[in-house]
């Protein structure tokens, strides 16, 4: 942008900080970061800032933050929410008394809780109750303000779809700030985006479809960037830039014995679509093992561009194969691994897609103790390297990829290592399953999961289905290895100690 440019920009911001502007005004409508960013600096640029400078500073800041977490910009979005906090929080300790009109003290109070808000999804969900009574701490002062009915029932119909139950979160009530809000400002394109985040939010797809198709209709900068495409698909996958999060667990197993495991990810490395996951896991009986997962994601239009790689190091516990091998055959394992792929997916409607790609896979298995492993006569099939082209199709309409609480998926998957293509050997795995999950109110949930895997040609050892391997079923199985084909099946019970986003 040009020296003049960015001189006029400074000239008319300057002219329009002396008057007090609401949550739906023309500037943060067009969520341009460019405009928005030229602003905030000019208003964190100046010393001793009155109250209506201040408030500005902090709305300009925090659609700026918004801005850039579209633009996928996370880490300077977090930079800025966290100046903004600084600044809300002394004005917290006072009240917000340093803003004597009521109007601007509503304003100021309203957005500072919107900014909690935002940062209360970067923080262990232990530590969410003390950001959730800052946010109402917020809200209440707001409300005793009694400022502009807009900044009110902005503020309301994004936070409480956003927050938890347990919470504060009231679905209900952020649905009808918005109707609200949308026959008091019916030119804010805005608006239609939150409605249709509220209707998802009560499990109306239909009306959320409506009021999605609305913003998209009426080139709301948000809707564009969080659908790509200009059209309406279902996005299971929260995309507003700050997905992390930290998650143990136990489980309880006869081969493994009694085990934790330590779960980090976070989906959004280096201001990018790339997300990573590291695990660790141990029990009582001996299994141990560590891995890393790295997908970099690229969408266009309805279509998306995957890498992903991983690699781990796992000791576990084998009992030769075939369905009649007794306990005595018992040896201890220890397997590498290293794996990635690189595909093409196409979404059809909204429910349907297709993966195309190309996958390898290299093991190392060795015996660590007993004699069943080199009885087996595999040791001419422990060390392989394997690669090819793999298909998956699926059906999948659950409400979230991480953690579904309500919804299906059902997909088959072929993978083809061929020798001509790199692979040691040429053989097929196939895999077909599905899942369910039905919720039995906020904190209570039903959990189905049905699979089989099966080989066809000389595959390695370390391609062999077993019942813990790429189907995740947490709980009481047996991990035996079959010959070359395996069914599986699990229901769950789940309780949420706390309700997450």
């Amino acid at each position: 942008m040009s020296t003049r440019r960015l001189a006029a920009l400074a000239c008319f911001f300057t002219c329009l900080s002396a008057f007090s502007q609401s949550f739906t005004d023309p500037l943060y409508e067009s969520l341009n970061s460019t405009a928005l960013r030229v602003e905030y600096q000019r208003l964190t640029a100046i010393e001793n800032p009155s109250p209506s400078e201040t408030l500005n500073k902090l709305q300009t800041g925090f659609f700026l933050a918004e801005a850039l977490g579209f633009a996928e910009a996370i880490h300077e979005k977090s930079t800025v929410l966290e100046k903004l906090e600084a600044t809300c929080t002394e004005q917290l300790a006072v009240k917000f008394t340093f803003f004597k009109e009521v109007n601007e003290r509503a304003a100021a109070a309203f957005t500072c809780a919107l900014i909690a808000n935002e940062q209360l999804g970067r923080v262990i969900q232990f530590s969410q109750a003390g950001y959730a009574s800052r946010i109402h701490a917020y809200m209440a002062i707001g409300n005793e303000a009694k400022g502009e009915n807009v900044d009110r029932l902005y503020a309301e119909g994004r936070l409480y779809y956003r927050l938890p139950a347990s919470l504060g979160g009231r679905a209900g009530k952020s649905l009808l700030a918005w109707q609200f809000l949308k026959r008091l400002s019916p030119a804010a394109s805005s608006v239609d985006f939150w409605l249709g985040h509220a209707h998802l939010k009560r499990g109306d797809e239909t009306k959320a479809r409506k009021s999605f198709e609305a913003a998209l209709g009426r080139k709301d900068p948000r809707a564009l960037a969080y659908f790509g495409d200009a059209h309406f698909a279902r996005n299971p996958d929260h995309l507003d830039g700050l997905s992390w999060g930290l998650r143990p667990a136990l489980f309880l197993s006869p081969v493994a014995g009694f085990g934790g495991v330590l779960h980090y990810h976070d989906d959004r490395l280096w201001d990018t679509k790339r997300s990573g996951v590291f695990s660790v896991m141990g029990s009582t009986q001996g299994s141990y093992g560590i891995g890393f997962l790295v997908t970099d994601k690229q969408s266009f239009e309805r279509s998306e561009i995957n890498f992903g790689m991983d690699f781990g190091v796992y000791n576990h516990e084998f009992y030769g194969l075939g369905m009649q091998t007794a306990f005595s055959d018992r040896s201890q394992l220890k397997t590498q691994q290293f794996s990635g792929r690189l595909s093409f997916t196409r979404s059809f409607w909204d429910y349907l897609f297709l993966e195309v790609g190309w996958l390898f896979e290299a093991h190392n298995v060795r015996s660590v103790q007993g004699t069943s492993f080199q009885s087996a006569n595999l040791t001419d099939k422990t060390q392989s390297f394997g690669t090819g082209p793999y298909g998956r199709f699926a059906y999948d309409d659950r409400d979230s990829r991480v953690e579904p609480r309500r919804g299906f998926l059902a997909q088959v998957e072929a993978q083809f290592p061929t020798r001509g293509l790199g692979s040691q050997r040429s053989f097929e795995r196939w895999s077909v399953g599905g899942e369910g999950h039905v919720p039995l109110g906020l904190l209570h949930g039903l959990h189905f999961q049905l699979g089989a895997q099966w080989l066809r040609g000389d595959a390695p050892y370390g391609w062999y289905p077993r019942l813990n391997g790429r189907w995740s079923l947490p709980g009481v199985r047996r991990d035996r290895f079959q010959e070359k084909a395996v069914a599986l099946a699990s229901a769950e019970y789940r309780y949420r100690l706390l309700e997450a986003f």
